[in-house]
């Protein structure tokens, strides 16, 4: 278990997510986005905490977890997209991000 959710696994702040094909309009290419999903199988809402479990609970439902970012200011963190290329980090700052 990492440290991230050793640290939260008891908070409700936890959502299952589906992955949804988008087309880039620019592109064409397709490329997916998280869908939150709450234990129900309904989409979970970031501002509604009433859609969210605890890690163990949604584990039990997917192993497609994430976490919800609180207002709380007890964790943060950085969305950098397109830094995986065959499952290895390739971004410039990998030492950083990793």
């Amino acid at each position: 278990m990492n440290k991230l959710v050793e640290r939260f696994k008891d908070e409700k702040r936890w959502v299952n997510y589906r992955l949804k094909p988008i087309k880039d309009t620019k592109t064409g290419e397709t490329r997916f986005t998280k869908v939150p999903l709450s234990v129900t199988g309904h989409e979970a809402r970031t501002n509604d905490p009433t859609t969210w479990s605890t890690y163990d609970e949604s584990l039990r439902v997917s192993d497609k977890v994430g976490i919800i970012f609180t207002p709380d200011q007890r964790l943060l963190g950085i969305d950098v997209d397109h830094i995986l290329k065959d499952g290895v980090i390739v971004h410039e700052q990998r030492d950083t991000i990793a």
